[in-house]
């Protein structure tokens, strides 16, 4: 079969299909045999025969279906777009820093470990490397023994049962991690972003627990956000919840979701969400 031969209704995946049921006519039906056919794709032409197309023309525009092709329709746009985001930085080169590496021993020691990531972390942010660096974890180990004054792990501390000797060693663990933040936040004060603004001004940074405290209670999360990305509003405490009460049998939980900060923060960032882990409103307070 050549290109000369080929009329106007030429499809190869037809073709194929007819040589192929020639060929099983002129074999000898006495004797069994087994053909694979195997269709080279993408074939050619691409599109299928137009009465093909009519025949299904309009069952997907609604129901699940719709829904399906969308959801399709969309992470086909996302991946380019993500493509083409990344192509933009192919070429850019790095910011240069003189910044000194982290010292060898950081990711042995604790007291190391803290300062050296947020320093990096900061350098990221400055070079433009990265816009969103997620942080779990304190670093090496569990102790903290390089505090004065702290002889126990992290663990045993934080299940505490209001013994005033693990209060104060948990207080002290406390205080040297906001020092930590606030060294940090400090670091991000004064850096400029490419646009000449302070880094923690075109920032959020948000730190927190997962727990209220070692009871393992799911309320009245301690979280501080810091920044002023998207204009979020600063320089206030904002209280949804009741402080707990040790005597208490069940502690109450807060009268708002967490994701309603995250929510808040996205759209602050930009990000095209209307909902997050379900919810759709931001936390009151911040605008």
């Amino acid at each position: 079969m050549d290109q000369q031969s080929l009329t106007a209704d030429f499809y190869a995946t037809d073709a194929f299909t007819k040589k192929a049921v020639e060929f099983i006519a002129q074999g000898d039906a006495s004797k069994p045999f087994f053909l694979y056919l195997a269709y080279n794709a993408p074939h050619a032409p691409l599109q299928a025969p137009e009465d093909e197309i009519a025949k299904h023309r309009g069952k997907y525009d609604s129901g699940s279906d719709k829904e399906k092709l969308d959801q399709y329709l969309t992470s086909v746009r996302e991946l380019e777009t993500g493509i083409a985001r990344d192509l933009q930085w192919a070429d850019v080169p790095p910011v240069k820093t003189s910044a000194k590496a982290p010292a060898p021993t950081a990711d042995k020691s604790k007291e190391e470990w803290m300062p050296a990531i947020y320093k990096l972390i900061a350098l990221a942010f400055e070079a433009d490397l990265t816009r969103v660096v997620a942080l779990a974890g304190d670093g090496p180990g569990g102790s903290y023994d390089f505090i004065p004054g702290v002889v126990e792990d992290w663990h045993p501390i934080s299940h505490h049962n209001r013994n005033p000797e693990k209060l104060d060693q948990m207080a002290k663990i406390n205080e040297w991690s906001m020092t930590q933040l606030g060294g940090f936040l400090d670091t991000l004060a004064a850096s400029k972003d490419p646009e000449g603004r302070s880094l923690l001004d075109s920032s959020l940074i948000l730190t927190g627990d997962s727990m209220t405290d070692g009871q393992h209670w799911g309320g009245n999360y301690p979280l501080l956000l810091s920044g002023h990305g998207g204009g979020l509003k600063q320089g206030q405490h904002l209280k949804f919840c009741e402080n707990p009460r040790y005597d208490q049998d069940k502690w109450p939980l807060a009268s708002v979701a967490t994701a309603e900060l995250h929510l808040a923060m996205l759209k602050a960032a930009g990000a095209p969400v209307e909902t997050f882990a379900g919810y759709k409103n931001t936390l009151k307070g911040l605008a």
